[in-house]
């Protein structure tokens, strides 16, 4: 049942009982529908209280998110944010208002049918889980959409993904985990985030993270015969994954936070072809898995495949009972995708970088306040939280001019290795704090299922 933004009791199954009512005819989906409906019900009995518990701490986690994100940025401005875009966490705050934290539905039917006797608040809601599931589903969506578009806007999870990959692949100056943010790598994909998979030298690091900046490749080519800046690219952004999620956006989204013009793009569309390519996808690496207390987190099909099958399986479809098993497991491993909270990680970001710009300021005023290169020179807003973002232009740089002079003094007569100090000062701030919460934010996916569980315990 979609609740969207404007709550409608028309969905598939109840249009289709009202058809069957008309016609006399009923049709072999809408049995199975009702089917379904009532194992939820049978399965659900025992635990009716668990789906308002689960909708009561969905809200009250989201409504603490947006007060300490709006309590850490109340001080902070950026250019590419502004009151449009912040007015989205004000429409997710007042979903819930309505929905939640009012007992619309009860007030309703008192004020129409006063005459039924009042019920106990939320009565729907309490013995309804598919509603529940709804306005779960739809708050954890228009939030996350939300988030990224923050953080997008911001930059600073890009720089800091660009950072952290780098501390890891260059001579291992850093040798912890950051769990969040292997996950957040994982779900999006290296090949994504970083052009191709993630580099592994000094000049690549500040290759990449220009590019991820808009900047066209074409400036980077050894070969290039002219010195044009190219045609710039689009920003590299934290996109929507292919998911199931993804296929039901249009439903449940609110159209100001659309991330595309085209709702209805045929190709984002809730059909069996759709979700089958979305099926055959493993959302999650292995580092990020091990990072989750979940059994499951692997969306690719892993039942028997018939002869048939397995003898065109580029070409055939799953059987409706390995569709529906496999599309089980994938809408229970994206709850935890939804669950994550990318205003947490944005601050975080944002400390780090703070804390990575005082660690290093002196250091870079020193190299590139004056620098001959106009192109190179620190801009005038070094320091600021805008500015941020692009700190690690100058990190990546010093990295690779030390990389070459290393790369020429062992030419000549053999020098020793040697590493940018400024980069090894950039690891070790973020290997502490690798170490001191690398994993809050999964951390509290965690917290939010045992929350649940106990509300629904003593609910019940």
């Amino acid at each position: 049942m979609p609740v969207g933004w404007k709550f409608s009791n028309h969905d598939r199954v109840s249009c289709g009982l009202q058809e069957a009512q008309n016609s006399g005819k009923i049709p072999i989906w809408l049995v199975f529908g009702v089917q379904n409906i009532l194992d939820i019900f049978h399965i659900t009995r025992n635990s009716s209280g668990r789906g308002l518990a689960e909708v009561r701490l969905t809200a009250k986690r989201v409504q603490e998110r947006i007060k300490a994100y709006r309590e850490f940025s109340r001080y902070k401005w950026s250019s590419s944010w502004d009151s449009m875009k912040e007015s989205l966490f004000d429409k997710v705050e007042g979903f819930v208002q309505r929905w939640v934290d009012t007992d619309r539905i009860g007030n309703l039917r008192d004020r129409v049918s006063p005459d039924i006797g009042k019920r106990h608040p939320f009565w729907l809601l309490t013995y309804h889980p598919m509603f529940c599931g709804a306005i779960i589903f739809t708050i954890n969506l228009n939030m996350q959409i939300a988030g990224r578009v923050l953080s997008s806007s911001w930059g600073a999870i890009s720089a800091c993904i660009h950072l952290y990959s780098a501390s890891r692949k260059w001579k291992n100056l850093n040798k912890e985990l950051w769990q969040d943010m292997e996950f957040l790598i994982s779900i999006h994909g290296e090949e994504f985030l970083f052009f191709g998979g993630a580099p592994k030298k000094p000049y690549e690091f500040l290759k990449k993270f220009y590019m991820s900046l808009g900047n066209s490749i074409q400036v980077y080519a050894r070969n290039r015969r002219a010195p044009d800046q190219g045609i710039a690219a689009p920003q590299r952004q934290l996109t929507a994954v292919d998911s199931i999620s993804k296929l039901l956006t249009y439903r449940y989204l609110d159209s100001n936070i659309q991330e595309r013009d085209d709702k209805r793009n045929p190709s984002e569309m809730f059909t069996i072809g759709n979700i089958e390519k979305v099926l055959t996808k493993s959302t999650l690496t292995k580092s990020a898995k091990s990072s989750l207390s979940a059994p499951r987190t692997e969306t690719r099909y892993k039942g028997g495949l018939s002869k048939a099958q397995k003898h065109h399986k580029k070409s055939s479809r799953l059987s409706p009972l390995q569709f529906l098993d496999a599309l089980c497991v994938a809408i229970s491993d994206e709850s935890t995708i939804l669950s994550f909270d990318y205003l947490g990680m944005h601050i975080r970001c944002l400390r780090l970088l703070r804390e990575i710009h005082t660690e290093c300021r002196d250091a870079l005023i020193k190299l590139y306040k004056n620098h001959k290169n106009e192109d190179i020179r620190l801009e005038d807003n070094f320091g600021t939280d805008e500015a941020l973002a692009e700190l690690p232009i100058y990190i990546f740089r010093h990295a690779a001019e030390m990389e070459l002079t290393v790369e020429e003094m062992k030419w000549r007569d053999g020098g020793d290795d040697y590493v940018s100090s400024v980069f090894q000062e950039v690891s070790g701030v973020i290997e502490r704090m690798c170490k001191a919460e690398g994993s809050d934010e999964l951390n509290k996916v965690v917290a939010l299922r045992k929350g649940v569980d106990a509300m629904a315990d003593l609910s019940n």
